[in-house]
């Protein structure tokens, strides 16, 4: 008896957590051992209780699949607590680990796992425009001149657009997931989907009239009709594309990085093929190479869904199209509006100089070109990072585990920091090398040589900004964001970069010089904003996304008898979030929050610790207040017919009148733009298009007889031939 008492003391030693409580009996508390730091200690359970041991690598999970398959298996249940071991318990170690709560090795695991893939992804995104500028060039430089204006204007105008809308998603999608409420990401993707579709029509109006536009900034008559046919031609491209953005997003944020990048792969094989088929075999053209375009996105899209529909990967997270999809739609739009403007004010910001570069001289537009193509190729790394932490981040936080998203940043920062300081270095030690394989032209080697010291600063701070925007989109900060892209590029950069320019002898160093200030102050101004982030707030408002609790942090638990007895007529107080540990209840999915009168009229603090599992600590009791509310979130409780009618947020008559009215706005954009291409007509005023006999421009104009008749449209045909596909 005492060896089998000993034994059983030795069993009670492990700090414990009852996971789900199933059997009919309730909780006890055993003493703790004296050895045994019970700081955290909460009791285990009897009967067909369940346990989970901090600490430890065994986890027993309850009923795992048949939560899995209703979405409420939390971002916590599958990751395993990391034990931290530095070596001893010295300060370095003690410092370590205060940075990196939960270990550096084992997150920058993680962070590898999906970053890589994602860098790849990028570069194969980058790769389908630059394909056409590669095959149309060989036509001619009337045509190669088109193709690359269209594709600068396809970005500007149209890519960068869905590349922005969807930041929301790396929100809404990876805090959603990382929650126990899995199944409303399906809902979100379905809301991604119905909006970007509505932004094509907008788009669609301005690529309906890019000659128009083309010939108003006095471009060539030609150029500008090769221009605006192959954007015709692309407009289905960008639907696809925008799906494809909805689509992987999805896919990503699951942790599924692998099927990216191969289809990826094959899109580029697909659209290397089919431009040599339309251009080479069959004689289309620019036009062709519109078309293999489309076909590639369409590829892009179309893989993306069928991975999906055919590796159950959904089952997880999608319940169906519902008309919840329908409903708040201003949800959405407060992260998609701001996260595009975080795309589009970076990457505006780049073409303007481009297009001011180009009227100086030939020899700092190519340089321009090149360092763009440079800085491009340089970013994919801290674009791989971003989205990696953004999804690392977000589930930390949907499962309301503060210490391991400061981990996450954290580690991402150090990650950027070596990397960029190792690319800047190759940058410098290879300035006049890395541009002969751009040009052979020796002044525009030599000036670019010039530059790149300048680049090598820039795509430091570059990088760790792109990285801190990442954290920043995962914690749904993408307005704060916007705000400090618009304060560094278009306060500091372009005000300073462009009378260096002009002004000066310095010429494009100058605008380099004030692309570094900007994204210096840019960079500082993110990484004081992820050091100081609220992590506890942010695992609030994750927590409020993903419908876990609702807009007065109230959360109930599905099977409370209790509320059945209390009238509709009683409003609930307003409390902080609260739960319970252990007894004979379990949360299940959908989970149910905003129920009309809690069980006990007090609040709970939450007390989060490893993984976002929780004790909950009594609180100072609430009055009940004397009006009802109705709460926002789609998850409302079900109890009678009454709550039904007042608290269930089901799409409501007005939700969909108001969906219908967007559709009919962005509808009516799109004729207007269709009939201003049809009945309006834009003169041509053009000087005399002719070049000296002398000049060295690669532009197909006639020679002039008089040199005094130069036409300035010289310049305007080259301002969009340095444009790069910069991945944002």
């Amino acid at each position: 008896m005492a060896e089998k008492d000993s034994n059983a003391s030795q069993v009670t030693q492990p700090v414990t957590l009852p996971v789900q409580s199933e059997g009919k009996g309730g909780t006890t508390q055993h003493a703790p051992q004296p050895e045994v730091n019970t700081q955290n200690q909460a009791p285990p359970a009897n009967g067909n209780d369940k346990l989970f041991t901090i600490g430890s690598t065994e986890k027993k999970r309850p009923d795992y699949e048949t939560q899995k398959s209703y979405g409420s298996v939390t971002f916590a249940d599958t990751h395993d607590e990391v034990e931290f071991d530095d070596g001893g318990g010295g300060c370095c170690s003690r410092c370590f680990k205060r940075i990196f709560p939960y270990g550096f090795k084992s997150e920058l695991k993680e962070l590898w796992i999906l970053a890589w893939p994602m860098v790849l992804v990028c570069l194969a995104n980058m790769m389908i425009p630059f394909t056409a500028v590669l095959f149309c060039g060989h036509l001619g430089t009337e045509e190669l001149d088109a193709v690359s204006l269209a594709n600068s204007l396809i970005n500007v105008t149209g890519l960068s657009v869905g590349m922005g809308l969807a930041t929301a998603c790396d929100t809404l999608f990876s805090q959603t997931y990382g929650s126990a409420n899995k199944k409303r990401v399906g809902i979100y993707l379905q809301k991604a989907i119905l909006i970007l579709i509505l932004f094509c029509f907008p788009c669609w109006a301005i690529h309906l009239n890019t000659e128009s536009i083309l010939l108003i900034f006095g471009q060539n008559v030609d150029v500008a009709r090769l221009a605006g046919n192959y954007i015709l031609y692309f407009m289905p491209g960008l639907f696809f594309n925008f799906m494809f953005q909805a689509l992987t997003k999805f896919i990503n944020n699951q942790n599924i990085v692998i099927p990216s990048v191969l289809i990826g792969l094959l899109a580029n094989g697909v659209n290397v093929l089919a431009h040599y088929i339309f251009i080479n075999v069959i004689g289309w053209g620019t036009t062709g190479s519109a078309v293999a375009q489309v076909l590639a996105y369409f590829i892009m899209a179309m893989g993306t869904l069928c991975y999906i529909l055919f590796s159950k990967m959904y089952t997880e997270t999608w319940d169906g199209w519902t008309k919840e999809c329908l409903d708040d739609w201003g949800f959405f739009m407060k992260l998609a509006l701001p996260g595009m403007l975080m795309v589009c004010l970076e990457w505006w910001c780049f073409e303007i100089g481009t297009v001011l570069t180009g009227v100086l001289s030939k020899t700092e537009l190519g340089a321009q070109s090149i360092m763009f193509q440079l800085e491009t190729i340089s970013y994919v790394i801290p674009v791989g990072i971003a989205i990696a932490v953004s999804i690392r981040v977000g589930q930390f936080l949907g499962s309301n585990d503060p210490r391991g998203a400061k981990t996450t940043a954290r580690v991402s920062l150090l990650i950027i920091w070596i990397s960029a300081i190792i690319v800047g270095a190759l940058y410098a030690g290879l300035r006049w090398y890395l541009p002969r394989a751009f040009s052979g032209d020796p002044d525009v080697i030599k000036r670019t040589a010039a530059i790149l010291p300048i680049l090598s600063i820039f795509q430091l701070f570059d990088g760790i900004a792109g990285v801190c925007g990442g954290v920043l989109r995962g914690c749904g900060r993408q307005v704060v964001g916007a705000v400090v892209i618009f304060i560094g590029y278009y306060i500091l950069a372009l005000p300073v970069g462009i009378p260096l320019m002009f002004l000066t002898p310095l010429g494009i160093e100058g605008l380099w010089w004030g692309y570094a200030g900007g994204i210096f102050v840019e960079a500082v101004a993110f990484f004081l904003l992820v050091q100081t982030t609220n992590w506890e707030l942010e695992c609030e408002n994750a927590q409020l996304r993903a419908g876990i609790t609702d807009e007065d942090g109230m959360i109930q638990d599905e099977d409370d008898e209790d509320l059945d007895e209390k009238t509709s007529l009683i409003p609930p107080p307003k409390a902080t979030p609260r739960t319970k540990v252990g007894g004979n209840r379990r949360y299940s999915s959908p989970v149910i929050v905003g129920s009309s009168i809690p069980r006990r009229y007090s609040s709970s603090k939450i007390v989060t610790t490893l993984h976002g599992r929780r004790f909950s600590t009594p609180g100072k009791p609430k009055s009940m207040p004397l009006y009802p509310r109705r709460y926002s979130s789609p998850y409302l409780a079900q109890y009678q017919d009454a709550i039904e009618d007042r608290d269930q947020m089901s799409p409501t008559t007005t939700n969909i009148i108001r969906s219908l009215v967007c559709l009919l706005l962005c509808i009516a954009i799109l004729v207007g733009g269709l009939m201003v291409r049809l009945y309006v007509h834009v003169p041509i005023t053009q000087l005399p298009m002719c070049i000296p006999t002398n000049s060295t421009s690669n532009v197909t104009l006639p020679p002039c007889t008089n040199v005094s008749s130069v036409a300035l449209a010289e310049h305007n045909l080259q301002l969009f031939q340095a444009s790069s596909w910069r991945v944002r």
